[in-house]
């Protein structure tokens, strides 16, 4: 039976950039042959590495955001004729694409960008990372750059930042919130994953986590199948998250699991949750309307158009 998978963070556009590649038959995990869902929200991340910065950072953005429009898009549309459940917007990863430049904050939600990845792996103008050995937390360019992205309500993705980012930005927001591809510390002590009480903190905001798919998120040996991600959604459920659990699984731009070869295998995750006792319910929760809801409540044209 087909299902609904809404997946938050995958890193394919960069890929079809740098490689020349489409939407189809491209090899790479995201590739719409392989898509056998009745309804599928995808959400491209134009992921701007941490070898870009200042002006070279925007620079790239745009290369990746023309290459979406003018090559991408076309076919996504395409893709939408003969399938009419299907959607895809684009969110940014690495807020260098910025360089400084705080008017641009409001360029990007103008283009339709789902939300904003303060940080990447390493510090920049505006945010620590969790990998960064000196946590600084917000610059204070970053806090002008949250205040704007508040104001224009354009979501901050805090997946990546530091703890003292994290806090400082939970404290300050007036605006919409989620880690888009984040898992449980708890069951996997890996810095990228989130604690028990920065879950809270997001749910307790309105905000919304995306389970990542990359074994070395989800297990302490970095080798699982996808039912691990299974055990991180059920972690997140016992801590009252039932409304705030999502996928962000990171397809090519991460090792996936070792039964996942491409997005429709993404559909053994409903598989091992109804196996598990889940509701039907529950499953489209968080399969789908989790994250559906969330920009319906907060970035309205992320959800234009979706059947």
């Amino acid at each position: 039976m087909k299902q609904a998978l809404f997946d938050l963070h995958c890193d394919t556009a960069y890929l079809c950039c740098d490689k020349g590649l489409g939407m189809m038959e491209n090899g790479l995990h995201v590739s719409l042959e392989h898509a056998p869902f009745s309804r599928y929200t995808q959400i491209f991340a134009l992921w701007v590495g941490d070898e870009y910065r200042e002006e070279a950072a925007w620079m790239r953005f745009l290369q990746l955001y023309r290459y979406y429009q003018t090559r991408l898009k076309p076919a996504l549309n395409d893709y939408r004729r003969e399938h009419p459940g299907f959607h895809a917007c684009m969110a940014v990863e690495n807020a260098a694409v910025l360089g400084r430049r705080l008017e641009r904050i409001d360029t990007l939600r103008a283009l339709g960008a789902a939300y904003v990845t303060l940080v990447w792996n390493h510090q920049n103008a505006f945010a620590s990372s969790c990998y960064d050995a000196r946590d600084e937390g917000l610059s204070a360019l970053g806090r002008d750059a949250l205040r704007r992205m508040n104001a224009c309500g354009l979501p901050v993705d805090l997946s990546h930042a530091s703890e003292k980012t994290f806090w400082e930005i939970c404290e300050r927001t007036t605006g919409p919130v989620l880690a888009s591809h984040s898992c449980a510390r708890a069951l996997c002590g890996h810095p990228r994953n989130l604690t028990d009480t920065q879950f809270r903190a997001l749910c307790a905001l309105g905000g919304l986590v995306g389970i990542n798919l990359y074994p070395g998120f989800l297990s302490f040996f970095g080798h699982c199948a996808l039912a691990r991600a299974v055990d991180h959604i059920e972690h997140f459920l016992a801590l009252g998250g039932e409304r705030h659990i999502a996928l962000g699984s990171d397809m090519d731009g991460e090792r996936m699991p070792s039964d996942f070869c491409s997005v429709g295998d993404l559909g053994k995750i409903s598989g091992e949750m109804r196996r598990r006792g889940f509701t039907k319910t529950q499953i489209h929760a968080i399969m789908y309307r989790n994250a559906q809801r969330f920009f319906e409540n907060n970035a309205k044209w992320v959800m234009k158009d979706v059947v």
